[in-house]
């Protein structure tokens, strides 16, 4: 039923929503770290710096944000279509790590919830025919993701090798 679906998806979003409010005075930490470079906050024993989990982060998202639309998607279908999928992500990720779930899975995938929640009109054929595309089983979406994340922390490694930024544990796990 797609009605409860929904419900669920809801349900998903204020789980998440919450979650991130309760942890927002770290993470308020972080992204003063990431972008003012406080020295009072220590990130050397983090797997990866700050800056670098957050630039990961914003440059994966906005490659993601890219690779969406130019396969059809309009930019605020991108977004919707995004945010869904890390709201899934992070959901299911503490359903299990924190709830001892053994599997679970999703209510409802981003594309299934974009075409029943606004419309195929709305979307227009080229989205619809991407959201399709991009959603057969989600295999390929999650590729995309994980390509978009992997490239943009190798690049940020990069650049932490050369600024000297290379004190976090996965340089010293490297043996440099």
């Amino acid at each position: 039923m797609p009605i409860l679906a929904h419900q669920n998806i809801g349900a998903m979003i204020v789980f998440v929503l919450f979650g991130l409010w309760m942890g927002r005075s770290h993470l308020r930490v972080v992204v003063r770290k990431a972008f003012r470079d406080d020295a009072s906050v220590q990130d050397t024993d983090e797997v990866m710096s700050y800056r670098t989990a957050v630039f990961l982060v914003l440059g994966g998202n906005g490659f993601m944000m890219w690779w969406l639309w130019m396969s059809g998607l309009a930019l605020w279908v991108t977004g919707m279509v995004l945010f869904i999928a890390f709201v899934l992500f992070l959901g299911l990720t503490r359903m299990v790590t924190e709830g001892g779930f053994f599997t679970t899975r999703a209510p409802m995938n981003p594309g299934n919830f974009m075409v029943s929640g606004f419309g195929v009109e709305t979307l227009g054929a080229s989205g619809v025919t991407a959201l399709g595309y991009i959603y057969d089983r989600g295999k390929p979406f999650f590729i995309g993701l994980v390509i978009g994340q992997f490239a943009c922390m190798g690049c940020w490694l990069i650049i932490d090798y050369f600024t000297g930024m290379t004190g976090n544990v996965v340089y010293r796990l490297s043996g440099d």
